[in-house]
């Protein structure tokens, strides 16, 4: 064999192209094997040697007995010849005998330490890749066993007795993996020689390592043929820092062919000859002093090298992308450009999305994950609803709005709204039996309940309700729902398969149709049938109908992107099916087994076992969609190729593009092994099982140069600078570049920034692009015209531009944008909502008083903000809880014609304690909250407070005895005073503001009669304390409002002290005022100018966003407008 050792680039693939066509000059049907690491590289391979023919003008370009071969190609064809041919396994059937073996060994006892993980989906994988690194070095089950007991390790025990165990059932039932296919071709070769004599030249190219098995096959197969070639890559006076990957290669095959006593000879090319001699000056300076001490510097500016920096990957592949787009449209061929990445994980999905929205045409080799397709994706969280009977609210009605399910009388009735409502109304997060009782509540009246988010209003329980027949038919559909999605317990693969495929549907098309031609030795017809019972004995025929879901589009609309949506779900389910064929065959490969105690009949699994191995099939298959990806196996056709690093090898270009040079990411972090530790496997050294440590496993460096070496005309570097916050530093490999590149072009995107117009790669990347432009200059420049002329969208962003540059301006009056009403009619409307007939309460008058706008948006526009079900009280009803409890007791306390004083302390207590035992335990169902787990250490909670501010106030020490008369004598006057609002009271009162008078309605907490004079109370769960500054301000009515109610509950206003409010929390006070006070009194003054002009403002249709106080951006600790109103972006001293 001959060893032809050249750098990257140096010509190395030309070399060997050049001795096929020489052989095929003088025998053109001359046997020639080409064995390449990919199958990129056979279609770049076969596109270069037919491109070499065609540039020399011959008659024909094309070639005669020339076969391709990867490594596993490779096996199967020298056992054809050898006539040995072998039963592979492929990967789920593979998956399957192991999870079947670690089954019987956890069983018999023989895995005490690993038997707890066994049938973890996660543990059949790396067991699985553990033992294909053990074939993939030579090491049989013997070799393997001898050496665990040698180092006395009941862990290497235990995996040696797995191995050993797979082995076993390959061996007896006469099947192979993919690695073990490997060891019978080798021995095939070793036993007939003869069968590969009539191969005249045997090429290796494309290679940079070399396991065992692979280096002893190559070995015996290039001393047999006629003529054999093996290519590697080398860095001459660099082989143990960037070229150690391809020195330890070399080494390899040398003690290879030295142990099997077969010939070799190393030819070495140091000068480069091939693209690499080609190169611009800045990449070979680049090629030759990467990573090197001391190394000159690249002195001139260049363009052949570009550094990228951008906050993300997305906006990282967005930024590659679009100077990929700029050499498209310089005239550069799809085919001259290669992009690489180390995580397609972490950077797949990008060039999906943004290679569609760049309008680009993109080769991804590796294609989009299937789990993330949205129609698999909306698949999978289904069949997850059911875990542990919870149903979860969200992802309950995310299902049943979703496009891609038809839910039998559900959807048809338009159900799923109605659902939503009954679920925020009766509290339901989760459960069966919680949703069912929810819809039961819904169809009997309900107590009601005030709460204290309107304190002063009472309000109706306005919880949806529902007729019982319908109540009925809801109840059945949604009973019917949960049984049809809830998978049985235990069933055989094929039954679980029959269950999903009667859920998804049929279809009338033959590529997404049923599984029926996959038969199970053993299963009936009727067995499989089974499966779509749900395992409590009765039948259950429910089809979501999705196939007819998906093609719906198709139906409705007739353009391009529908119908590219129908072809991307098509395809996704089709792969869903695909995997789902994957399990049914494993299953009938198991049954067929011998040598395992469950072959006797189709094993019955949990739900837990199929859905964890189905997923785990799901996470590793990929669908190639239209303009984005192809099929690995046919040519790019004019793309651009979107691949990772590994694959990327070996296929030169004249502009490639290299991402995630941060730390992290490229270079890879080097993780430990799962399976074994780098002190076991150097353990394992000392008697005869040599496994690669980590360190050797690892050479990002080598990675690294021979990427950069790919390129002829340009390299283009680029990394992401943030995660999650946090800066990403620069990977060693980004600052050897710059240390030797010290004048690259370089391109920073900030956070946040904007890109310029003559960047921007699609219409909404221009717009935005001139937007910002506009916003920096008067003048239009041709871009901008270009653009709206193009774009009808635009005219509706040139407005919106103008409606925020409004919203800012101070010399700009408020307009419609704003809040202030314009036209004529809605001006009348406003004013007939709010004339003299209108019924106000505090919280209206505050609310206003906050910020006309959002009176506007919760009182006139009945807007509310929808807010998620949650267990437990929320504020409002541990207020109303609070309430009830006080009113109660003080009512009680009242009647006995008690004082509120220190002998009756003992006696106010009781009263106090016999309430809450009456109260607390009955009020979830009445205030409508669903207890939580933390209910008995709330009421607890509950009882100190009430008790410590009962103690307080009888010992003359609570907040309002502070405030008003702590000497003085005490009792309860009126306990939930309504004024205007319900019973005998319902009718508004006339309350008179300023020069004007107006109808109000609310409820007082308590009265008090302290000596002669009345004290207005009113209680606060929180401890935030309201200033009587507040009044004056504007912002906050209530004292005032209640003042004057308590006035003309007892007919005068001399009769009444004052008021404040009681903080039970901490037994504090606030928001005192006096009536014997000039100065709140003059408050108080102020407040009534403050209604009367907000009440002009209000009937002239003025509900500007106009925050009376700012916090955090909000005219309110908390706002369910602030977003909807822009307040943080309009300038607050427009008029």
């Amino acid at each position: 064999m001959e060893l032809y050792l050249a750098p990257v680039g140096a010509g190395k693939t030309d070399y060997v192209q050049t001795r096929i066509a020489d052989l095929k000059a003088k025998n053109p049907f001359a046997s020639v094997w080409v064995l390449l690491a990919t199958e990129r590289q056979i279609i770049d391979f076969r596109r270069r040697l037919l491109a070499r023919q065609a540039a020399k003008k011959q008659d024909s370009a094309v070639y005669f007995n020339v076969e391709f071969f990867s490594f596993y190609n490779l096996y199967e064809r020298i056992l054809m010849l050898a006539g040995k041919p072998q039963r592979r396994l492929y990967d789920a059937g593979r998956y399957g005998v192991i999870r079947a073996v670690l089954t019987e060994l956890s069983a018999d006892g023989k895995l005490p330490l690993l038997g707890a993980v066994a049938q973890t989906n996660g543990f059949v994988r790396i067991t699985a890749d553990f033992i294909y690194e053990l074939k993939q070095n030579l090491i049989d089950p013997d070799l393997f066993a001898n050496a665990a007991d040698s180092a006395a390790d009941p862990k290497l025990k235990e995996l040696a007795l797995i191995y050993a165990a797979y082995q076993d059932v390959l061996v007896t039932n006469r099947l192979v993996d993919r690695e073990g296919e490997g060891w019978v071709a080798l021995s095939a070769l070793a036993q007939s020689p003869s069968v590969v004599k009539f191969i005249d030249l045997l090429i290796v190219d494309g290679y940079d390592q070399f396991n065992p098995l692979q280096a002893r096959l190559l070995t015996h197969l290039g001393g047999l043929v006629g003529e054999s070639i093996l290519t590697l890559t080398t860095v001459p006076g660099r082989e143990q820092t960037l070229g150690r990957r391809f020195e330890r290669a070399l080494e390899r095959l040398e003690q290879c062919h030295k142990e099997e006593n077969f010939p070799y000879e190393i030819t070495r090319l140091d000068v480069p000859t091939g693209s690499a001699s080609q190169a611009a000056p800045a990449l070979r300076h680049l090629s030759s002093t990467l990573l090197t001490r001391q190394a000159p510097e690249y002195t001139l500016p260049t363009e052949n090298i570009t550094l990228i920096e951008a906050p993300d990957e997305g906006q990282e592949a967005a930024a590659v992308l679009r100077q990929v787009k700029r050499l498209l449209l310089d005239g550069v061929k799809p085919d001259d450009i290669l992009i690489a990445v180390r995580d397609w994980t972490r950077y797949g999905r990008y060039f999906g999305a943004y290679g569609r929205s760049f309008g680009l045409p993109l080769l991804l080799h590796h294609g989009e994950p299937l789990i993330e397709n949205p129609a698999i994706a909306a698949l999978v969280n289904l069949l997850e609803l059911h875990v542990d009977g919870k149903f979860r609210r969200r992802e309950l009605l995310d299902a049943l709005r979703s496009p891609y399910f038809t839910f039998p009388y559900i959807s048809e009735n338009g159900w799923a709204d109605k659902i939503d409502q009954i679920s925020r109304d009766y509290v339901v997060t989760a459960d069966v039996a919680v949703w069912i009782e929810a819809i039961d509540s819904a169809t009997a009246p309900a107590e009601t309940a005030t709460s204290e988010a309107d304190d002063d209003e009472d309000r109706e329980d306005e919880r949806i309700k529902i007729p019982e027949a319908e109540a009925g038919m809801l109840k059945s559909a949604l009973s019917m729902c949960f049984e049809a999605l809830t998978p049985p317990p235990q069933h055989t693969t094929a039954g679980y398969i029959h269950w999903l495929e009667t859920l998804i549907g049929e279809d009338s098309e033959p590529e997404i149709d049923d599984l029926e031609d996959v038969t199970i030795p053993g299963v009936s017809k009727a067995e499989g049938e089974e499966s779509s019972t749900n395992g409590k004995g009765h039948h259950v025929e429910y089809s979501l109908g999705m196939i007819r879901r998906i093609r719906e589009p198709l139906q409705t609309a007739e353009s391009n992107i529908a119908q590219g949506i129908v072809e991307r779900d098509l395809k996704a389910l089709h792969e869903f099916k695909l995997a789902l064929r994957s399990l049914l065959v494993t299953e009938g490969l198991l049954h067929s087994i011998q040598g395992l105690k469950s072959r006797h009949s189709a094993a019955v699994i949990s739900w837990e076992q199929f859905w964890s191995a189905l997923k785990t099939i799901l996470a590793a298959r990929s669908i190639q969609l239209g303009e984005t990806g192809a099929d690995k196996s046919i040519g790019r056709d004019g793309r651009v190729l979107v691949t990772t690093i590994s694959d990327a090898r070996g296929l030169p270009h004249p502009h490639v593009f290299i991402l995630g040079l941060s730390e992290g990411i490229f270079p890879a972090p080097i993780a430990e092994d799962r399976v074994l530790l780098d002190s076991e496997r150097t353990r394992l050294r000392r008697f005869g099982v040599s496994l690669t440590l980590s360190n050797e496993r690892a050479d990002e460096e080598g990675l690294f140069y021979e990427m950069l070496n790919l390129a002829g005309q340009s390299v283009t570097l680029s990394r992401p600078t943030v995660n999650n916050g946090a800066m990403l530093a620069e990977s060693h490999l980004w600052r050897g570049v710059k240390a030797v590149i010290p004048h690259p072009k370089y391109i920073l995107y900030r956070p946040g920034s904007v890109i310029s117009l003559q960047e921007a790669a699609s219409m909404g990347e221009a717009a935005v692009a001139a937007a910002q432009h506009m916003t920096r200059t008067a003048s239009l420049s041709g871009e901008v015209v270009w653009l709206a002329q193009q774009s009808l969208s635009w005219v509706r962003i040139v407005h919106g531009r103008w409606v925020e540059l409004t919203r800012m301006a101070r010399e700009q009056r408020h307009d419609r944008y704003t809040g202030r009403l314009q036209a004529d009619r809605a001006i009348r409307r406003a004013a007939a909502l709010l004339d003299d007939r209108h019924v106000w309460s505090a919280s209206q008058l505050n609310e206003y008083g906050q910020c006309p706008f959002r009176y506007f948006a919760k009182r006139m526009l009945n807007l509310e903000a929808v807010d998620e079900p949650e267990e437990g009280m929320d504020a409002a009803q541990l207020g109303t809880l609070y309430h009830a409890v006080l009113e109660q007791t003080y009512r009680q306390i009242t009647e006995k014609g008690m004082t509120i004083s220190p002998e009756n302390a003992n006696a106010a207590l009781e009263i106090l304690h016999d309430v809450m035992s009456r109260v607390l335990p009955s009020a979830p169902y009445r205030l409508r909250f669903r207890a939580s787990s933390l209910w008995e250490r709330e009421q607890a909670a509950l009882r100190r407070r009430l008790i410590a501010y009962v103690e307080a106030d009888f010992a003359g020490e609570s907040p309002n005895a502070k405030a008003f008369g702590k000497n003085l004598p005490r009792t309860p006057y009126r306990l939930e005073a309504s004024f205007g609002g319900a019973g005998d009271d319902a009718r508004p009162i006339k309350m008179q503001i300023g020069e004007q008078k107006i109808l109000v309605r609310g409820k007082i907490d308590r009265i008090d009669r302290v000596g002669d004079r009345l004290v207005v109370m009113d209680y606060k769960t929180g401890t935030t304390g309201i200033s009587s500054s507040e009044i004056s301000a504007g912002r906050n009515f209530q004292m005032l409002m209640y003042l004057k109610a308590a006035a003309l509950l007892a007919g005068s206003s001399d009769d009444v002290a004052g008021g404040v409010f009681i903080h039970l929390a901490n037994l504090s006070a606030s928001g005192k005022v006096s009536l014997n006070d000039e100065d709140d009194q003059a408050i108080l003054r102020e407040g009534e100018r403050h209604i009367e002009r907000n009440l002009e403002r209000g009937r002239s249709g003025d509900f500007a966003v106009t925050a009376n106080k700012l916090h955090d951006g909000r005219c309110a600790h908390y706002c369910d407008y602030h977003q909807f109103c822009r307040v943080s972006i309009i300038h607050q001293r427009k008029t």
